[in-house]
């Protein structure tokens, strides 16, 4: 009569089921995994995104100003193109005027940014573009 208590006060999990559970566990975490090193890969890709971002508003702010001159972090290139350094990493910066309104007194700007040098690869496109205005100066 002692045995047949023991056995039904004996309430364990058997072999079979701890397995079971950590496979289950296993997968589950790895799923996790998974979305955690795609979650970090997207964060890198919209910081740099972000940087070209504030590259390129500076650009367009010292253009406007005056010119890409190495005395504010450029690297001249050739007459469109420059080059910045931020965050230990090269921007290739292409700036245009597109237009000029004599009405208004303004003249188009376009500025392109680049991660590579698009001298190298002519169908590259841009990692961010802005447009912006500049007074135009008579001379008269």
């Amino acid at each position: 009569m002692q045995v047949y208590k023991y056995c039904q006060k004996n309430k364990g999990f058997t072999l079979i089921e701890i397995l079971a559970s950590f496979v289950l566990l296993s997968i589950v975490i790895l799923s996790f995994l998974s979305f955690f090193s795609q979650s970090m890969m997207f964060s890198v890709k919209v910081g740099d995104k972000l940087t070209a971002i504030n590259v390129a508003e500076r650009a367009l702010n010292d253009l406007k100003m005056e010119s890409l001159d190495d005395n504010r972090g450029y690297k001249y290139i050739n007459d469109s193109t420059s080059l910045f350094n931020m965050n230990n990493k090269d921007y290739y910066i292409r700036h245009f005027e597109l237009s000029t309104d004599e009405n208004l007194e303004l003249i188009t700007l376009y500025v392109e940014i680049f991660v590579d040098d698009p001298a190298l690869n002519p169908e590259l496109t841009p990692e961010t573009e802005v447009y912006g205005y500049r007074e135009y100066e008579r001379v008269e």
